[in-house]
């Protein structure tokens, strides 16, 4: 699912004051943002037993269509939902594995830059030593 389909089926859901239902409880928008991808997944389940009680064969036109895409609807926004966390939690720990990379290559480096003056401090005589020893001194 792309970024500009959940863009535009979750904004659809909140402009439209979209519940999801599940077993015991109803969800806003904002409420299914703060659930976990496990807790999307589960009310997922729960959405697609309910879709498949509705979906019995059956000769007779289904009189629960309504009922159907509402189901439908709400399936679909759980599913973008889970997605964008899913893309997200991505998003982050690619983030964090960039800048544990480079706080690795700044340690690297002090540690390479304090070698090399130290390396220019052995260069140094022992008269220049301690001139420069008394400069800093006072």
């Amino acid at each position: 699912m792309k970024t500009k389909e959940i863009e535009r089926i979750l904004g659809k859901a909140v402009l439209s004051n979209l519940q999801v239902n599940s077993v015991l409880s109803s969800y806003s928008i904002s409420e299914l943002m703060n659930l976990d991808t496990d807790s999307l997944n589960a009310i997922y389940k729960i959405l697609a037993k309910k879709l498949d009680a509705y979906n019995t064969n059956s000769l007779e036109e289904n009189k629960e269509s309504r009922q159907i895409n509402n189901i439908n609807r709400q399936m679909e926004v759980v599913k973008a939902m889970h997605t964008f966390k899913k893309d997200r939690a991505t998003e982050l720990a690619n983030a964090a594995k960039v800048r544990k990379e480079k706080r690795e290559r700044l340690a690297l480096l002090q540690n390479a830059k304090s070698t090399k003056e130290l390396e220019a401090i052995k260069e140094l005589s022992l008269a220049d030593l301690e001139k420069e020893i008394a400069d800093l001194s006072v």
